[in-house]
């Protein structure tokens, strides 16, 4: 790859990291003051704990967009286009004015999100060959940076009795810089470099190589040296076309579920979906819950339970560095077993300690060991089946936003039961069942060795 190209790679992950980044913020921005949202807007924790489902109802339907309209339209274009509903969404809580309508402005923060997130997935995969896992933790380290400062925003604006609405007006001049930023990116010599290698790498007729060559290439051929998306999909159909693995008269889910796998490989992408639905339910009610849980069972104050939060996030950061660095040495399966045992460890000390200091740093613990999870469960599915790694991706994050759909529901509704600790606990129940998973996952492994192959 010459300097050109490594250059523009660079700009290219810079840029989806730091939407990577907006997302953690605006996600975690709204943790510590469910309360206070709670009492501007005369509903119960458990009430306003449902912003989190709304969020990640319209996270799903951004998700299954992603997977379909980018065969349509720009991908530039389209993450303009998302990344300006999640500045307005940002904005208008500035102005919310009654519960319901919390309803619509979260649905379209989750379905921006949604959307962002999945197609920086895709691309972070595509441009970064040979070191995927390690540059999707990285993508996600970015996230996790975004969601530690998300909760000390308001936390700051609280402590010197500024509205915490400000806190939505920040996140949305933090969106704007973002799409500023994606005005000037120029995604063409590097996506020419990504379909000249894809060329490259079929083994049909020469003839027909040279010509589908001949047409990218022309340098005659305005279109081309301008690089839109929407108008080289006539070239990239005829690629597809001439691929041995894919069909291009066939859709995804087909090429994917019905013909493409063994029984074997229909199983574990089963697996690796519902994966990342148990973890997205546990991260979800971290997220959701730590800071509501300190002030409640704990009786920390408001000031120290969000800083915990962030502090969670902030230990992502680190975890998200050094796991994408161990992918190198140790196979995703393995690793994925010992964060998330670690990960219940620290967190049911948590919830069970009665001590202040040791409380905060298991909780950061928690954030440390489970921050991987999330990237390699992606880059497995990445791996595992890359022919269709647009599809799959989108639907392994889809099932993600099932489980953040669910689990506020689900820890509401046992909080209207009973009580916010018994609420808490079902988290150290999604992180056993994804325990339980991965396990099975590794079985697999071990017994089929063109899995280990793939991975």
């Amino acid at each position: 790859m010459n300097k050109f190209l490594l250059s523009r790679k660079i700009y290219i992950n810079l840029n989806f990291f730091y939407a990577l980044f907006v997302g953690g913020l605006i996600y975690t921005v709204s943790s510590p003051i469910i309360i206070e949202i709670g009492q501007k807007l005369g509903s119960n924790i458990g009430q306003t704990s449902l912003i989190f489902s709304f969020y990640f109802g319209g996270f799903i339907s951004g998700s299954f967009l992603s997977s379909f309209i980018v065969r349509f339209l720009s991908k530039k274009r389209l993450l303009i286009l998302f990344s300006f509903i999640l500045a307005i969404s940002s904005f208008s809580m500035f102005y919310v004015a009654n519960y319901f309508y919390l309803i619509p402005v979260f649905y379209l923060i989750g379905l921006s999100i949604g959307f962002i997130e999945s197609q920086t997935s895709i691309i972070v995969v595509d441009v970064n060959k040979g070191s995927e896992a390690l540059y999707v933790n990285l993508s996600q380290v970015f996230f996790g940076i975004g969601a530690f400062v998300g909760p000390l925003i308001p936390v700051f604006l609280l402590k010197y009795k500024i509205d915490w609405k400000y806190s939505y007006l920040i996140a949305f001049f933090a969106c704007v810089a973002g799409i500023i930023y994606l005005l000037f990116i120029d995604l063409s010599k590097y996506e020419i470099f990504i379909l000249r290698k894809k060329i490259e790498s079929k083994t049909g007729n020469s003839e027909k190589k040279s010509f589908i060559k001949a047409k990218i290439f022309d340098k005659t051929n305005k279109n081309i040296n301008t690089f839109e998306e929407v108008k080289c999909k006539d070239y990239i159909k005829k690629i597809n076309h001439f691929d041995e693995n894919e069909n291009s008269n066939e859709k995804p889910f087909d090429r994917v579920i019905k013909k493409n796998l063994a029984p074997k490989d229909k199983f574990v992408f089963l697996v690796l979906i519902f994966c990342m639905f148990f973890y997205v339910c546990a991260e979800t009610g971290l997220a959701m819950w730590i800071p509501t849980f300190l002030r409640v069972s704990k009786f920390f104050n408001e000031s120290l339970a969000g800083q915990t939060l962030s502090y969670f996030w902030f230990a992502t950061v680190f975890g998200r560095i050094a796991i994408g660095l161990l992918t190198k040495k140790i196979k995703i399966t393995i690793l994925l077993q010992f964060i998330i045992f670690t990960s219940i460890i620290c967190c049911l000390m948590g919830i069970f300690s009665n001590n202040t200091i040791i409380t905060v740093i298991l909780f950061i613990l928690t954030g440390f060991f489970s921050a991987g999870i999330w990237p390699l469960i992606v880059s497995e599915g990445g791996l595992k089946y890359s022919i269709e790694k647009n599809f799959v991706i989108s639907i392994i994050i889809v099932f993600g936003g099932f489980g953040g759909l669910f689990a506020p529901w689900l820890l509401g509704f046992i909080l209207s039961k009973f009580n916010l600790f018994i609420s808490f606990n079902l988290i150290n129940l999604f992180f056993f069942l994804l325990l339980l998973l991965v396990f099975i996952l590794y079985l697999f492994e071990k017994k089929y060795s063109y899995l280990n192959k793939k991975s």
